[in-house]
């Protein structure tokens, strides 16, 4: 039987008011959220959201990304997080720390720490002009990945490092759900921190006063000029032995 033309301009009208009814839920679903994942938990909840093949598309929403700019447009104001404690307060202790420098090309990226051992790659090879060794490009990243050490290798620094006091290394976006710091998240905002405080001071001090001064605190703390001794060391030698 064919639909009249009354019949399907109704069923027509009726699909519009659908579709009208579930995005202004789904905008109000975005007023009332604090983060984009908080939003994606409850369109799964309340229509089944799939990022796959959601019943959200009639509104634009086709996958994640889709999602994410829909809070973001319809979302009210930005929260950030707050914290409360003061790098006065900084306490933090470093045992004794054997540090090694081995070669992977595996990893991703010019170099990488896990536990007490600095692994580098061709990539990092390349910054290295061995009538000059020790360039500030080469120190940035050797500094850079001893933050990594430190923050992997003392729980006193790690807790401080989390704590972030006084949003020193950046601070944490609870609407938009996004880390705007020194790096792109905490734990490399740190060790950018500190592979700036002994590379590019100034740069360090003037652009990031309170990272400064956490990191200083910090260094102070653990005797770290001692730490970067031997790590300096240990790479010198690593370099004789590859060349």
């Amino acid at each position: 039987m064919i639909m009249s033309i009354s019949k399907m301009l109704t069923k027509l009208l009726t699909e519009k008011e659908i579709r009208k009814n579930i995005k202004k839920r789904v905008e109000e679903i975005a007023q009332d959220t604090d983060s984009w994942y908080d939003f994606i938990d409850v369109l799964t909840y309340e229509y089944d959201f799939s990022i796959k093949d959601g019943d959200l598309r009639d509104i634009g929403i086709h996958d994640l990304d889709d999602a994410i700019d829909f809070w973001k447009d319809h979302s009210e104001g930005e929260v950030w997080k707050v914290y409360p404690d003061s790098i006065d307060d900084v306490n933090v202790s470093l045992g004794s720390t054997r540090v090694n420098i081995e070669y992977d090309n595996s990893i991703p990226g010019e170099a990488r720490t896990r536990g007490e051992t600095i692994y580098l790659s061709d990539r990092f090879l390349d910054f290295v002009d061995l009538d000059d060794p020790v360039s500030d490009e080469v120190l940035e990243i050797l500094y850079h990945e001893i933050g990594h050490l430190l923050h992997e290798n003392s729980r006193s620094i790690k807790k401080w490092i989390s704590k972030n006091p006084e949003g020193c290394l950046g601070k944490y976006n609870i609407s938009k759900g996004y880390w705007d710091g020194i790096s792109h998240n905490i734990t490399e905002s740190w060790a950018q921190a500190f592979a700036m405080y002994y590379v590019r001071s100034n740069d360090l001090r003037n652009n990031f006063p309170k990272a400064y001064d956490f990191v200083e605190t910090i260094a102070d703390q653990v005797s770290a000029r001692n730490l970067i001794d031997d790590v300096v060391r240990e790479y010198l030698n690593f370099l004789d032995g590859m060349f």
